[in-house]
C-alpha cells in the first residue's frame, strides 16, 4: 500500500486544531521529565515507561484524530525512513564516542536489558515525541503549501523549528540541563530529525534515536549526557543551596562540588573564576584540591595495580631509584597507608609553630624568619592584607 506524502495527514480532521495539538505535545514534553524526575523523582528506568507511555499515546491520540490508519501510517515511506533513520544512527554513535569517555559496564544480561529498556525502549519513545510528532503535526497543518518548491522548504524550517522547541522543552524538564548543557540536544535534533524531517515516515527519527542510546548504553554506561535523568533523586537545589553557602559563609572566591552515584549525577559551581570580570566558574574549570591530591593519586595507584602495571609490594626504588635513602625497603602499600616512616616535614612544622612558635622561628634562617614574621605582623593588623608569593 502506497500512500503519498500529501496525503498522510490530512488536517482539520477531529475536534482539535494541529496547533492545539502542538501546544499539548509541548506541555507533555516538558511536564513528564519535570513531574517525575524533579517533583517525583522515579528511579530512571521506572521513568523511561512513563516516558514511553506518553510519548506512544500522545502520537497515537493524535494519529487516530488524522483518519490514517496504523499500517498506513506507519508503513509510509518506510524504505526512506529506515534507511535515512540507520544513517543518523551511525552519526550519532560517532559522536557519542568522540564526546564521552568510555565507562565500565555491567554484566552481560544486564547489559542486554539495558540495551533494550534504556536503548530501544527509550531512545524509540525519544523520537516519537521530540522529532516525529511536531514534524508530523506541522506537515499537517501546512499541507497546501507544501505542494510547491518554495513551500516545502518554508514547511520544512517550520518542522525543524517545531522539533527543536519540543527538544529544548523536553530537556529543560531535567535539571540537569538548565544551563550550557541545554546546547548539546538543541544541536543534536537536526541530525535525529532529518530522517523524519526529509521522509515523513515515522519510523526515521525513532531509528536515529535508538541507535545514539544504544550507543550511549555500549560506549559510556555511566554517561551524564546521553541518558538522562542524571538528576534523579538528587536533591539539586539544596546541593546548590550549600555550596553557595559555602563560598558565601567562609568569604572563598569559587567551588566546585560533583556527587555521583548508581542512579543521578550532580556538578555545580559557585562564586566567581575571575573576581574582577565577575566571570562565574564553570564545571570545566581548574581548581587548586591541595591535600585531597592524594585521594586522587591513590585511586590511580590502584587502577595501575588492578590492570597489572605495578604491585603494592613494589618498593620506592623500583620506580623513583634514589629518591629517598631507604627507597629500597619503603613499599607502595606503605606509601598509600602512610606508614612509609618517612618524615612528615609539614606536619612538623605546623605542630612546632603552634605550641613554640617562637622557638620554631628561632630554628629558621635569618632571612626566612624575617619574612614570616612580617607576613604573621600583616595578618594580625589586617586578615585581607594581600601576601607577596616571592616571599
Amino acid at each position: 500500500m502506497t500512500v503519498h506524502a500529501e496525503r498522510l495527514a490530512v488536517s482539520g480532521r477531529g475536534a482539535l486544531s494541529p496547533w492545539t495539538w502542538l501546544a499539548i505535545g509541548l506541555g507533555v514534553s516538558f511536564l513528564v521529565p519535570f513531574a517525575f524526575t524533579d517533583v517525583l523523582e522515579v528511579p530512571r528506568d521506572a521513568y523511561y515507561a512513563i516516558h514511553a507511555m506518553a510519548a506512544l499515546t500522545l502520537l497515537g491520540a493524535w494519529q487516530r484524530t488524522q483518519g490514517v490508519a496504523v499500517r498506513a501510517f506507519v508503513l509510509h515511506r518506510w524504505r526512506w525512513g529506515v534507511s535515512l533513520g540507520l544513517a543518523a544512527a551511525a552519526m550519532l554513535a560517532l559522536v557519542v564516542t568522540r564526546t564521552e569517555d568510555a565507562t565500565s559496564r555491567p554484566d552481560a544480561l544486564e547489559l542486554a536489558v539495558s540495551i533494550l529498556w534504556r536503548g530501544v525502549v527509550y531512545g524509540a519513545a525519544d523520537g516519537m515525541l521530540l522529532s516525529v510528532f511536531p514534524i508530523l503535526v506541522v506537515y499537517a497543518a501546512l499541507e497546501p503549501h507544501r505542494r510547491h518548491g518554495p513551500g516545502r522548504l518554508a514547511v520544512g524550517a517550520a518542522a525543524l523549528l517545531a522539533s527543536v522547541a519540543f527538544t529544548a522543552a523536553y530537556h529543560v524538564g531535567y535539571s540537569d540541563f538548565r544551563g550550557e548543557k541545554l546546547r548539546s540536544p538543541v544541536a543534536g535534533d537536526a541530525i535525529w530529525s532529518a530522517p523524519t524531517l526529509l521522509t515523513a515516515s515515522p519510523l526515521g527519527a525513532p531509528i536515529a534515536h535508538v541507535g545514539l542510546h544504544v550507543a550511549a548504553v555500549v560506549h559510556s554506561y555511566d554517561t551524564d549526557l546521553f541518558l538522562p535523568p542524571h538528576g534523579t533523586g538528587a536533591p539539586a537545589a539544596e546541593l546548590q543551596g550549600t555550596l553557595d553557602g559555602l563560598v558565601d559563609d567562609f568569604d572563598v572566591t569559587g567551588a566546585s562540588a560533583a556527587v555521583l552515584t548508581d542512579d543521578w549525577t550532580w556538578m555545580g559551581t559557585a562564586g566567581y573564576a575571575d573576581l574582577a570580570a565577575r566571570e562565574p566558574t564553570t564545571v570545566d574549570d581548574n581548581f587548586r584540591i591541595a591535600s585531597l591530591t592524594k585521594t586522587y593519586t591513590a585511586a590511580v595507584v590502584l587502577s595501575l595495580t588492578e590492570a597489572g602495571r605495578l604491585r603494592l609490594s613494589d618498593t620506592l626504588d623500583r620506580w623513583l631509584p634514589g629518591i629517598h635513602p631507604r627507597a629500597s625497603e619503603i613499599t607502595v602499600r606503605q606509601l598509600l597507608a602512610h606508614k612509609s616512616g618517612i618524615y612528615d616535614s609539614m606536619n612538623a612544622a605546623v605542630s612546632a609553630l603552634l605550641t613554640d612558635a617562637e622557638a620554631f622561628l628561632a630554628s629558621l634562617p635569618p632571612t626566612l624568619a624575617g619574612r614570616v614574621r612580617t607576613v604573621a605582623a600583616d595578618f594580625r593588623r589586617d586578615p585581607t592584607t594581600p601576601v607577596d608569593p616571592e616571599l
